[in-house]
């Protein structure tokens, strides 16, 4: 059995969010996966299936690129 070395009792995860097209794409840090999906909502299903864990917090980092600073 290969173990984690994701801690759940750590409770959040971290993704880095940014639209591409049609199309969500999240970097999640702690697991280190790139996580697709038409919504953020799927992102944030998809992250909670990496996990093992329906109990994880997943916080959400985005940015809009169509602004300037």
């Amino acid at each position: 059995m290969l173990e984690s070395t994701f801690d759940i009792a750590s409770a959040a995860c971290h993704v880095f969010v940014r639209q591409e097209g049609k199309h969500f794409v999240g970097l999640c840090a702690e697991l280190r996966e790139i996580v697709s999906g038409n919504t953020v909502d799927d992102i944030v299903e998809k992250t909670k299936l990496l996990t093992g864990s329906t109990e994880i917090r997943v916080l959400l980092h985005t940015r809009n690129y169509g602004d300037s600073p």
